[in-house]
């Protein structure tokens, strides 16, 4: 059977990122670190959209810029859809990603993750006309689940639910996933707990939906948290990066961000 667009879309991207980690060259002068080129999606709220004017916003946009007022740095923001995040900053399109990358072994082959900037976990919302009794890989034999393409969650369904008879569906943005969910199209979404539940709150498309099972919890799949990534060679501007996250621990410059985003913090 052929693979389904989507996964062979995910599997030629990991190719393709495969190669230009090969090709990349060895960085031996020191850089000057004025001007950082931040990549996002801009798909992701409250972390990281786009606003009416096009411009990005959300918490990890405020973090990269108070790291880089940290830094004396000039913040330049590029947008990039989340599949191709990882490959653009390899091939040099910008010099870190922020945009809600959960920090992996299998990415850290890839790329150098600065030290986690937030901590998340993943949980599952269904459709409230298809009520679904239990989460579990067995129990949901048959549903189609629907996940963000090249996403840690699409991982995980795809390493433990498509075994046991689930069908997984790949979107390219979240809200394609959602808008699907809320027609029918889809038995179940797996994303960002904190982001789905903002959906929850303030989509009026959300009324559909509710949150089924508990709280997926899986650093294998998931990870250790969320981090900022650069290209492997970059090692002094992931030491600057982590020494800026840490200030803004320290002098609460961190709290006042995550405060115009969440009741909680996400650290």
């Amino acid at each position: 059977m052929r693979p389904a667009p989507l996964i062979l879309a995910a599997r030629l991207s990991a190719l393709a990122l495969a190669l230009l980690a090969a090709l990349a060259p060895a960085s031996g002068e020191a850089t000057e670190w004025r001007r950082i080129r931040v990549g996002s999606e801009g798909g992701h709220p409250p972390f990281n959209y786009l606003d009416s004017m096009g411009q990005l916003q959300g918490f990890e946009i405020d973090l990269a810029k108070a790291i880089c007022e940290r830094l004396s740095a000039e913040c330049e923001f590029v947008v990039q859809d989340f599949a191709g995040l990882l490959p653009a900053l390899v091939a040099g399109r910008y010099d870190v990603v922020f945009s809600s990358l959960s920090i992996t072994e299998q990415r850290r082959r890839f790329a150098l993750f600065s030290n986690k900037y937030y901590d998340t976990r993943a949980m599952f919302v269904a459709n409230r006309a298809k009520p679904i009794a239990a989460t579990d890989p067995k129990s949901m034999k048959g549903l189609k689940i629907g996940a963000k393409l090249a996403s840690t969650n699409a991982r995980l369904i795809q390493e433990l639910y498509v075994p046991e008879g689930a069908e997984v569906r790949l979107y390219v943005t979240h809200d394609e996933a959602r808008l699907d969910l809320s027609r029918g199209r889809l038995d179940v979404i797996i994303g960002d707990k904190t982001a789905l539940l903002d959906w929850l709150e303030k989509s009026p498309v959300a009324q559909c939906c509710q949150v089924v099972g508990d709280d997926i919890v899986m650093p294998p799949f998931l990870g250790a948290g969320i981090g900022a990534a650069m290209r492997k060679e970059d090692v002094e501007l992931k030491a600057l990066i982590d020494d800026a996250i840490l200030r803004l621990r320290s002098d609460g410059g961190y709290q006042a961000i995550a405060r115009k985003y969440f009741s909680f913090d996400p650290y």
